[in-house]
């Protein structure tokens, strides 16, 4: 966390003349939240902030902010939280802090924690394996960035080329070849009138080799997306039996595929937003690796892959009144094992600058499954957010 911050001085120290010689402004928002959460069994992963508490039941008070200041040409962005429990553990996240200098408006340079947007989905993005996985599917940080550096050309408003080294495998592992950890990335960006193309490829020696592309295409206000790779570096471990588990040879393909559509329909004040996606992991367990799997754990929690299941679908539905309420309803299924994820969340803001909300999390499913074996079956939150 604090080797994550080192990395944005240099970029802090380009754009400190931008920052004294132009106007700039600054915005963000903060937020506080209160959940109560429900587990199953007792939770012993130090990440989340109910660690190390044997109840079933607990609660946690959240508090987080999201601070931007910008100039025309440089940026600087830290948003963090930190959670407290009723044990007193703690937990402080750094989502993104970086800062960015662009000495001409086609070039760009970023260094710090940064989440840069790759693929052309809307959940699932089967292209990225830069950005730091997110396994919540509730949760509303899907921007969790990597410690690194990046280069952006963008020589035309249609036409954008990315290149990326990624430090965060070098900074967990600190080991005496710290330059073998680096994960480094290329991607393209084509804008041909309603039609986006994505192409990338993202590498890290004997850990991650993944080339991918996507598109979007807007057909009359349904805008159709779809993304694929392949993943030729795959370290998990596959049961062959409860007790014996193997790797894959290197460069064995390893096929990902997602598509969907979205919609939104306004009229007046009234917004209607809805999403359906499919998604395939070909490096997800079969039904019987996954049986295997709950037949070994623990042993099998520490050699999971991403998603256990092969095929997943998302379902979102949300509606919004400007200035009054948004609602969202959704759902990810895992349909191998039939086991659900569902959130909703309401949203009143009839406050200036201040919103209000109070949300639902809980999963459905058979005892063995993917959802339905995580930890926490319900999670209960209210908290507000205020925008300045």
């Amino acid at each position: 966390m604090k080797r994550a911050l080192l990395l944005a001085l240099p970029a802090l120290l380009l754009s400190a003349p931008a920052l004294s010689a132009q106007d700039f402004s600054y915005s963000g928002n903060v937020r506080i939240d209160s959940a109560w959460h429900h587990a199953a069994l007792p939770v012993a992963d130090p990440a989340l902030p109910w660690y190390g508490l044997t109840d079933w039941q607990t609660a946690f008070v959240l508090a987080e902010a999201d601070l931007r200041l910008t100039t025309p040409s440089a940026e600087i962005r830290v948003h963090q939280d930190l959670a407290f429990d009723e044990e007193a553990s703690f937990r402080y996240r750094l989502f993104e802090g970086y800062a960015s200098f662009s000495p001409a408006g086609w070039f760009t340079v970023t260094i710090g924690k940064r989440h840069l947007s790759l693929g052309t989905s809307y959940f699932f993005f089967p292209a990225d394996r830069l950005n730091p996985v997110v396994l919540d599917p509730s949760d509303g940080h899907r921007d969790y960035g990597f410690p690194g550096l990046t280069l952006t050309l963008a020589p035309s408003a249609d036409f954008t080329l990315t290149a990326s080294l990624s430090f965060e495998d070098s900074l967990a592992r600190l080991r005496d070849e710290f330059f073998r950890d680096f994960r480094y990335a290329l991607a393209a960006s084509l804008v041909l009138g309603p039609l986006n193309l994505k192409a990338d490829v993202i590498y890290e020696i004997d850990r991650v080799f993944r080339p991918g592309g996507g598109f979007t295409l807007d057909l009359g206000g349904f805008i159709f997306f779809g993304e694929a790779a392949v993943e030729l570096n795959n370290r998990t471990l596959y049961p062959t039996s409860p007790a014996t588990w193997e790797e894959r040879p290197l460069l064995t393909p390893f096929p990902y595929f997602d598509g969907g559509v979205r919609r939104n329909f306004t009229a007046g004040d009234f917004t209607l937003f809805a999403v359906a996606e499919y998604f395939f992991t070909g490096a997800g367990f079969t039904p019987d690796e996954e049986d295997r799997f709950f037949q070994a754990a623990p042993l099998g929690l520490a050699v999971a892959p991403e998603h256990l299941g092969r095929h997943y679908a998302l379902f979102s539905i949300s509606m919004a009144v400007e200035n009054l309420f948004s609602f969202e309803n959704a759902g990810v299924w895992n349909a191998q094992d039939g086991s659900w994820f569902f959130w909703h969340k309401i949203v009143l803001q009839k406050i200036e600058n201040l919103d209000l909300y109070c949300e639902v999390v809980w999963t459905a499913g058979a005892s063995e499954t993917e959802f339905a074996a995580a930890p926490e079956r319900l999670r209960l939150s209210a908290g507000a957010v205020y925008y300045f």
